[in-house]
């Protein structure tokens, strides 16, 4: 219980700093996304993280984008620890033709399980890209990378 209430205040502590943001642009975001998993120790002694987005990169996301883009790159991250048995963890936040896109990719492999609780974080993942007009691609030939593409003008 006391683990599970931990993690809960952590979730909403998240939450409501990403709703408290009047804007944050896409590096304030890359920044407080590198942050987080940073103080992840046990994620760091699992996995190499490596972080790529553009410092100088003021382009506004609204507080909605910026929380389910952050959930999307949280599940990802998860799902790449425990199922994918790989080394290191490329997350990648930037801008492109009108969109801001997050990949995030292991180098591990793709477990295809059994069970609708495993499908239940992917499901997620493609509400939460969809609710923000976006989409969500998974690709599994070499590792496992998960593309979210959010259009700005939402």
């Amino acid at each position: 219980l006391q683990g599970d209430a931990k993690h809960t205040i952590a979730q909403l502590r998240e939450t409501i700093w990403a709703l408290n943001q009047k804007e944050l642009d896409v590096s304030t975001f890359g920044v407080y996304v590198k942050d987080y998993f940073q103080k992840q120790s046990a994620l760091e002694e699992l996995m190499e993280l490596q972080f790529s987005f553009d410092p100088n990169d003021h382009t506004l996301l609204s507080p909605t984008q910026a929380l389910n883009m952050f959930r999307i790159i949280q599940e990802s991250a998860q799902n790449a620890v425990k199922y994918s048995g790989g080394e290191v963890l490329k997350i990648e936040v930037f801008r492109e033709n009108g969109s801001v896109i997050t990949k995030i990719k292991d180098d591990g492999s793709f477990k295809e399980t059994e069970g609708e609780r495993t499908h239940y974080g992917m499901g997620n993942m493609e509400k939460r890209a969809r609710e923000l007009g976006g989409t969500l691609t998974v690709r599994t030939e070499a590792g496992t990378e998960v593309i979210a593409e959010i259009p700005l003008n939402t």
